[in-house]
This record gives structure tokens, sequence and C-alpha cells, in this order.
């Protein structure tokens, strides 16, 4: 039997962190929800300190397909480019595995 871990999961309230939530609340394991109420992507500077405890990060934030055509480049960028590479950056320098799915 695996121990129980604690999950931190970046975009958990979307289509994808949702269903992944659904799958995950029927296990042992602990569930952190960073949303944008909690974590602006764009704004806010990720540190260390915010994934500290995870035993696993999984990143399904992005832009939904309807509205990213008006969405201006530079959030685009940030969601798909700049924000992974630092998480991934973090996440290495911290042992802990990051699990990174895009849709678009």
């Amino acid at each position: 039997m695996t121990s129980k871990k604690n999950i931190f999961v970046f975009g958990a309230t979307g289509m994808v962190g949702t269903a992944f939530e659904q799958k995950v609340s029927n296990t042992q394991h602990s569930l952190f929800k960073i949303n944008r109420d909690f974590f602006d992507v764009e704004k806010d500077q990720l540190t260390r300190e915010l994934i500290s405890g995870a035993d696993y990060v999984v990143n399904f934030a992005g832009i939904i397909n309807s509205k990213i055509q008006n969405t201006h480049e530079k959030s685009v960028y940030c969601f798909y480019t700049l924000f992974p590479v630092k998480l991934a950056d973090i996440c290495d320098s911290s042992n802990i595995p990051l699990i990174h799915m895009s849709t678009d």
C-alpha cells in the first residue's frame, strides 16, 4: 500500500483539475488546490515556499480555448512558457516531481 502523499495542484478549479480532483478524492492522498484566487500565475511571485510540503506538484493552469483569442499575448506566454519553466526549476531544485499538462 502506498503512503499518503500531498499533491499540490495549479489550475485545480479548471476542467482538467476538477476531473483530477474527483479521481484523487477517492484515495488517501491530500489535494491542495492552488487556483487564481490563491495564486495568480501572471502577478504573484512563485517561490519554493509556495510548494513546501508537496510530494508532487501538478500543473493544469491555463487559459480555456474560448477565452484565449481575447487574451493578450503576454498572458498566454506567461501561462504556457514562463510559469511552467519557473515551476519546473523550483520543483527540480526541491526534488519534487512535477506533472505538467497542457491542453493547447
